[in-house]
């Protein structure tokens, strides 16, 4: 015991509990003195009263033989124990002199030893996946589940060769790891010694020294971190549904309380989800060393880079949260480093796949399943939003994917699930309870995504030696439109937003869906809008169509800013609203400044005005925010500056046809950016100080329901004005400047 003398005997002498350790903590390598490896602390370190501690370097020694059998020996008992209650009768060719003989207890008594047995490394990891119901059995197709996903262990090694589907295989760590038929992995991965490497760094036991060398291991109380928690499920999480919050609470208590790990649950997910939830809150906490967003993000951070060792499935969430977190604080490289990395493990991990074959043959349980789905279809959704909004490729054809769709909401684990508002304490919120309809919008989402999709691949991409006929790209846009009117049409009801009528209210993650819709609306019709006629072939009632579009779609998305403004703040909405908000204000400032009309003039400024002050409204909680307003001030100071001249034409024809990318429109070379937008200002100095907003006579009682709407406003009958507008202002600028 801690505090005796080395010749003194405490009451409960203290037992090794690993007969052979292959490394020593840190104290007694100092030391030079035997370790007998006890955790949380050793009998040396207990002896002098020090912190026991153990390296995290990778140890490069070999594994006694004699325990690498052991571990292997132990490994298969669990294997054919497993193949026993599933009544799958064992090979016929088991070495019985080398093995021992399986217990035929009943699966309680089977589950026992791995639910009580101390965890640390990849093959605590392995006992946890096979707890949770994922095992390996045979290979051999039977004819209703041909051409399915196939499971590692097949013995005949001639049916995997014309395998077209691949398999899932138990990797290095523990884990299951899907290998596609071209890697010929699928077929057998590895040899069995190899599954044990003890190179594998694990973040369990771990998290203090690794926060400490990280520099942020200073203890967190246990009610902000569930206040953070609580704030990120209430307003994050509903709008991408990445994590279940039930399994998650779940096994966080499974894994503090019992010290078991699980695939399900890590402090890198935990972290994670509270650096989202500190952004959300006005909370500071003046003994941490960064504010409160940095803080849990550089911890999340910190134990990925050793979870990425053995990354699970909870990894996945955790990239997938830490990508937005990344966003949030304008470091998008790294955001959309992370969505990738996210993508690309759920796809290591097999999560694209159908799993149903394995619930079907007892080999998953229903809430595994559920899980895979549910996870995989966040990371889809985040991956689709990143590419949206840095307007770059995605990183997964829809053709490989064939996992099922998230569980409806009116089934019988989703059907309890409400939604009210969480806030911080020192605000006013209204007690409001309705059903969450979580799955319900992530299945809209999810369409929504394939659309937008499709769209950037055919719009905003030409393909390299091939002209450019606007046309054609016409047609498709036409064609865009009534399929998302159908998209719309097809909502349940508990989804549909009337825009006549907003005074009702609506889940915040129904408004958002809607926003992301118009958005999606304005992008179809963006690149024909602001085209002058005859220009690429394009007519004046085609072009007209499109520009009543985009005006429609930025009118809608500025009524529902002001009604979840009106209904929850705009706090805590989702970072997705950003973009939106941005892609709205472009089309109202083109309208405000370069329309003839002028009703459609004030009333776009009047919009503008509203849009402007949501994101100053976001932006205390997300830096891109501000960003976009800074970019968009730009844009409003150099329009002030300036008369409708050669200018003009740049603005109303050139930026308007750029990409969707929100960095891209930073960077167009037009004279619309005369000067420096990151060096102009600092962004919440801008906004905090007035300037931000001058020459728009801001109201912040507005309301746009009082302002008519473009539709109403905009003459447009045969050749509208802005027809001779754009036609006389390019009459005057090709006499100079000849169109190619």
């Amino acid at each position: 015991m801690a505090g005796t003398s080395p010749n003194e005997t405490g009451p409960e002498p203290r037992s090794r509990a690993i007969k052979h350790v292959t490394r020593a903590c840190i104290g007694c390598q100092r030391r030079k003195t035997k370790c007998d490896g006890v955790k949380p602390q050793c009998a040396t370190c207990s002896l002098y009263k020090q912190e026991c501690t153990f390296s995290q370097e990778i140890d490069r020694r070999r594994m006694a033989s004699k325990g690498r059998i052991s571990l292997l020996v132990a490994y298969v008992q669990d294997l054919e124990s497993l193949l026993l209650r599933h009544q799958i009768p064992l090979p016929p060719s088991r070495p019985k002199h080398f093995l021992p003989a399986v217990s035929t207890s009943s699966p309680v008594d089977d589950a026992e030893p791995m639910l009580n047995a101390p965890t640390q490394n990849a093959d605590d990891q392995t006992a946890t996946t096979v707890e949770h119901g994922i095992s390996i059995v045979s290979n051999q197709s039977t004819p209703e589940t041909h051409d399915q996903l196939s499971i590692s262990g097949e013995s005949s090694y001639m049916s995997p060769l014309s395998d077209r589907m691949g398999s899932l295989q138990i990797a290095e760590d523990g884990q299951l790891r899907f290998f596609g038929p071209t890697s010929n992995l699928h077929i057998s991965h590895v040899g069995p010694f190899p599954l044990f490497n003890s190179n594998i760094r694990s973040v369990h036991w771990n998290e203090a020294l690794i926060l400490k060398a990280a520099g942020v291991g200073h203890d967190v109380e246990g009610e902000l971190e569930d206040h953070l928690t609580n704030l990120y499920f209430t307003w994050e999480n509903p709008n991408i549904p990445l994590v279940d919050e039930a399994t998650y609470y779940q096994e966080k208590d499974r894994y503090r309380r019992l010290n078991q790990p699980s695939h399900r649950y890590s402090e890198v997910l935990n972290n994670a989800i509270c650096a989202v939830g500190a952004a959300l809150t006005s909370r500071y906490c003046s003994d941490l060393p960064e504010a409160l967003v940095d803080f849990f993000a550089t911890r999340s951070k910190a134990l990925l880079e050793v979870e990425m060792d053995s990354p699970t499935l909870s990894t996945v969430q955790s990239l997938g949260i830490l990508s937005g977190v990344e966003a949030l604080l304008t470091r998008d490289a790294r955001g959309w480093l992370y969505s990738g990395m996210a993508m690309r493990l759920a796809t290591d991990l097999g999560l694209h796949i159908d799993a149903t074959p394995f619930a079907e043959r007892g080999l998953m349980d229903v809430d595994e399943l559920r899980l895979r789905s549910s996870t995989f279809w966040g990371t889809y959704i985040h991956e689709r939003m990143w590419s949206l909004y840095v307007g770059r490729p995605e990183s997964i054809d829809h053709l490989d994917i064939t996992v099922q769709l998230p569980f409806p909401s009116d089934s019988c684990s989703e059907a309890n699930k409400t939604w009210r508002p969480y806030i911080d304490e020192d605000q006013q919120g209204t007690a409001w309870e309705v059903p969450a309809r979580l799955n319900d919008v992530a299945q809209a989402t999810i369409v929504l995504c394939n659309k937008m999709a499709s769209i950037r691949k055919i719009l905003y991409c030409t393909p390299r030696g091939k002209p450019l006929d606007m046309k054609k790209l016409y047609i498709f846009a036409v064609k865009a439109r009534n399929d998302l009117a159908v998209w719309l049409s097809s909502l349940s009801e508990p989804l549909v937003v009337d825009m006549m009528d907003l005074e009702q209210k609506h889940l915040p993650h129904v408004m958002q869906l809607h926003m992301q819709f118009h958005a999606v609306r304005i992008i179809v019709d963006q690149p024909f809008a602001f085209q002058s006629v005859g220009r690429d072939g394009l007519t004046g009632q085609e072009i007209q169509s499109s520009r009543e579009c985009c005006h429609d779609a930025a009118w809608s998305i500025t009524k529902l800013v002001q009604a979840t403004r009106r209904h929850f703040s705009l706090r805590r909405v989702n970072i997705q609203a950003v973009h939106s908000i941005f892609t709205t204000m472009l089309v109202h400032v083109h309208s405000a400044f370069l329309s003839p009309d002028y009703q459609v003039r004030d009333t776009a400024r009047r919009q503008l005005e509203i849009c402007s002050q949501a994101l100053g409204e976001i932006g205390q909680a997300y830096k891109n925010a501000l960003r976009a307003l800074e970019v968009i001030t730009s844009i409003k100071s150099d329009l002030l500056r300036r008369d409708l001249g050669t200018s003009a034409i740049d603005i109303g024809i050139d930026m308007i046809g750029q990409p969707t990318s929100m960095m891209s429109l930073a960077q167009v070379p037009s004279l619309l950016f005369g000067a420096d937008v990151g060096s102009s200002h600092s962004w919440s100095a801008g906004y905090t100080g007035g300037g931000m907003l001058d020459g728009f006579d801001i109201r912040p009682e507005g309301d746009l329901e009082k302002n008519a709407s473009f539709t109403g406003q905009l003459p447009l009958p045969g050749q509208s004005s802005w027809e001779s507008l754009t036609e006389s202002l390019v009459t005057s600028h090709t006499a100079d400047h000849p169109i190619p």
